[in-house]
């Protein structure tokens, strides 16, 4: 479910969904979702939320607490572009904003494709797949750096070899791997800044620690759960 925290009061309220899982479009907590794994501010009122496993984004509305299936068809899996009911996803993960406030990418996991959504023309189309960049497998998180025209995804990982960072091109499409050393199981853009943090998990001293990446203009920043220290790796991007 969503829940909405009031900061003024540090409460919490739940608005959409509750905790059962399944799907029905019935209005604000009465509604169902099965893994919301993603939510993008529209406007002032209205949020896009992504229920992964029913294989469709929603719009949420805050005033009238609608919930309706808005991109792709809910509990209907496949892969098809075109206009935003007849296009079909499998396992959307995540979504982000694109430079343009009508326009949004999401990843969509089961198609190892990034996707593109207009507000504009309300179609479905497909940004970058596995067919143009064989690194895209099962992407997740996805983040967008407007600065560099470029986003930044982490994707599964081809025959079971672990999970990693693509950096790709909004200009060209061109895509690669950033070289870490270590396998990240997530990224989020940190808001108003130029950072973004990869959280993988770490071995130090023979045991298993959390650990967090910071990329900032062109380099990495390591640092450990503990918050004691860092290492620096210059010239990485």
């Amino acid at each position: 479910y969503i829940s909405v925290y009031n900061q003024s009061s540090t409460s919490i309220k739940d608005v959409f969904g509750n905790k059962n899982l399944g799907y029905n479009d019935y209005p604000g907590v009465d509604a169902t979702f099965d893994h919301i794994s993603g939510i993008a501010q529209v406007n002032g009122t209205s949020i896009l939320a992504v229920d992964s496993d029913n294989d469709c984004i929603r719009l949420l509305s805050r005033e009238s607490l609608k919930t309706d299936g808005y991109i792709g068809r809910c509990q209907s899996q496949g892969y098809q572009n075109g206009p935003r009911n007849d296009s079909r996803l499998c396992r959307p993960y995540a979504i982000v904003q694109g430079s343009h406030h009508f326009e949004y990418f999401f990843t969509d996991k089961g198609n190892n494709a990034i996707r593109r959504y207009k507000f504009t023309d309300e179609r479905v189309d497909d940004l970058i797949t596995d067919k143009t960049c064989s690194d895209i497998v099962r992407p997740q998180d996805l983040v967008l750096d407007w600065n560099r025209n470029s986003v930044f995804v982490n994707v599964e990982g081809q025959d079971n070899l672990g999970t990693a960072v693509v950096k790709i091109s909004l200009k060209n499409f061109q895509c690669s791997k950033l070289p870490l050393e270590f396998e990240p199981n997530g990224i989020v853009q940190v808001p108003l800044t130029n950072l973004y943090i990869v959280t993988h998990y770490g071995r130090s001293n023979s045991h298993q620690e959390s650990m967090l990446t910071v990329i900032n203009g062109t380099s990495l920043t390591i640092v450990n759960d503990s918050l004691c220290g860092g290492q620096t790796c210059n010239g990485m991007m």
